[in-house]
């Protein structure tokens, strides 16, 4: 190290080996393992930041695409209620006929959450219909999406940019589905208003991916969508020198890349993909900030203990230095000397005894920064394992113990999005038969748990989802209330506003009513993971799988009252 080289020579004695030398060779050895360990813990914040990245932007291109879908579905419906004649006499609709579309379209728009408006066109672009009783005669002709669907025949619907809606007078983004006459001439559109606050920026508050961090949406020109946190400045225009527009360009599938924003100059780990319906990218960004601040503290610490360990190094050698000219001046002394050599090395060998005590105290103080030292070296490749103490290999456990939690909770993650892909199976389900197998493979893990399992419907469903459902539902009774002296978790269904309605209560710790919404969003727990472990997706989950049969599910709870589940499903 250049350090060494501005220590002055010692003087050689009768010493083999230069303990100057040794000193220093150590401290490069111990410096070099924490520069080691550094340059992987960094390299490991930055793969679990774009993990993190890759999870969230799956979940937001999934639920973009969704929302387009449900959409769509919502236009086919406004198209079925227009018949020939309805087109060929747009100008001059007769007002009861276009009072009574309008009332059908207030009928699918609130059918459909997120619509905030609902408008029927003419081949000329001239609104004849509308959901918000906005008197006729507004036009479209000119808008973007408008000329794409007159100028080609098409199935699919076409998504416009952020604009504000003329007719709703609301910030949104236009899904909008070519009509056409029975001979296949285009006939006019209908089209639905988006608003971006209902559809996209409620979803994305729930989404908590720290401070200085974003999710946007883009299309095929580079426009932006829809972007969190809101910035309505921005909507509609294509940010100039952003990383992201190459990518967009190139319509890749799925990329992760960091980049410096040019509109706020954050540095962040971002994630694009393109939605698999629409020429649409959902991108996500992570602050680096954020990503990278359990690193920067390690990085001190490692900094602290450098510059101890150059002082402690710095000092030895003082000694050592001092101590081996001592020797050399007592071998340089005339032999007439002798008592008085003899003095003075009785005095080094005093000096030594200290320093020999000194030595052990500071190692034996070292040991438990040296240890923290160890722990970075444990991040090293597998290979080097056998190289490890046991204190090093004890944290590498604790360290794979924690991945396996992220993997857990990124599996759960793929398992949330694959419950609204799936399709479902349907047939003839014995919810009693369910539950008493998913009892019977929870026994071992809760064998103090009493589970009383009543009568319950067959329903018309998803056998395998159906089981996950019940199996996170029993679950969780079982483990909010395995601190109770006698657990009890009771399954089985009551009559409810004319419908079977079924549950799964326990007599566990249960909750604050107040936030029992937010019991099935993404990564929301009531109880600190050290008391209840989890991933908080399980509910999240069960709720989907719920609403994939068309039912519904909600909770009931007091604290330390336990807590009930109750879900429908049809018959």
């Amino acid at each position: 190290m250049s350090v060494a080289t501005s220590i002055p020579a010692p003087v050689r004695a009768h010493s083999p080996i230069d303990p100057v030398h040794t000193v220093w060779i150590a401290i490069a050895i111990f410096v070099g393992l924490l520069a080691l360990a550094l340059a992987l813990a960094h390299r490991v914040a930055a793969q679990r930041a774009e993990q993190q990245a890759v999870a969230v932007v799956r979940l937001v291109e999934e639920h973009a695409r969704s929302t387009i879908d449900r959409t769509n579905l919502a236009l086919h419906a406004a198209d079925d209620l227009l018949v020939p004649a309805d087109l060929v006499g747009a100008a001059t609709l007769g007002a009861a006929r276009r009072r009574d579309i309008e009332r059908r379209l207030v009928v699918i728009q609130r059918r459909t959450p997120g619509i905030v408006s609902m408008s029927i066109t003419d081949a000329d672009g001239r609104v004849f219909a509308n959901s918000v009783g906005t008197p006729p005669g507004s036009r479209l002709g000119d808008r973007d999406y408008f000329l794409a669907l007159k100028q080609e025949a098409r199935t699919t619907p076409v998504v416009s940019e952020a604009i504000l809606g003329r007719v709703s007078n609301k910030w949104g983004v236009q899904v909008a589905r070519r009509i056409e006459f029975p001979d296949g001439r285009f006939a006019g559109m209908v089209v639905a208003n988006l608003g971006l606050d209902e559809n996209f920026e409620k979803f994305y508050e729930t989404i908590d991916l720290g401070p200085n961090s974003l999710i946007t949406l883009r299309d095929q020109q580079n426009r932006i969508l829809v972007r969190h946190p809101a910035a309505l400045e921005l909507l509609g225009k294509t940010v100039a020198g952003s990383a992201t527009n190459q990518f967009v360009a190139e319509g890749v599938a799925e990329k992760v890349y960091r980049a410096t924003s040019p509109i706020d100059g954050i540095d962040r780990i971002l994630a694009i993909r393109r939605l698999s319906n629409q020429p649409i990218f959902a991108v996500v960004g992570l602050a680096a900030d954020g990503a990278f601040k359990l690193w920067r503290v390690e990085a001190l610490t490692a900094l602290c203990l450098a510059l101890a360990s150059l002082l402690v190094g710095r000092f030895i050698t003082a000694t050592l230095n001092a101590r081996l000219a001592a020797e050399s001046e007592l071998h340089d002394l005339n032999a007439q000397l002798e008592q008085r050599i003899a003095d003075r090395t009785a005095s080094l060998e005093q000096a030594l005894e200290d320093l020999e005590a000194f030595s052990y105290s500071a190692s034996h103080d070292l040991r438990a920064p040296l240890r923290a030292i160890n722990g970075f070296a444990t991040l090293l490749h597998d290979a080097e394992r056998e190289h490890l103490n046991a204190d090093s290999q004890r944290m590498l456990d604790r360290i794979t113990i924690n991945a396996e939690k992220m993997g857990c909770l990124i599996d759960d993650i793929l398992d949330y999005s694959r419950a609204g892909r799936l399709p479902l199976a349907r047939g003839p389900v014995d919810l009693g038969a369910l539950a008493a197998a998913v009892v019977a493979d929870l026994r071992e893990l809760y064998p103090h748990a009493e589970v009383v399992i009543g009568r319950l419907p067959t329903v018309s469903g998803d056998a395998t989802m159906l089981r996950q459902v019940l199996q996170n539902l029993i679950e969780n009774a079982c483990k909010f209330s395995a601190q109770q002296e006698h657990p009890r978790i009771d399954v089985g269904c009551r009559q409810r506003d004319g419908r079977i309605e079924c549950f799964v209560r326990d007599n566990g710790v249960g909750f604050d009513p107040h936030y029992a919404g937010k019991l099935f969003r993404m990564f929301h727990r009531m109880h600190p993971e050290s008391q209840f472990p989890g991933t908080g997706v399980g509910l999240a989950i069960v709720q989907r799988l719920i609403a994939r049969h068309g039912g519904s599910i909600r909770a009931e709870a007091q604290p330390g009252q336990g807590a009930t589940f109750l879900f429908t499903l049809p018959a």
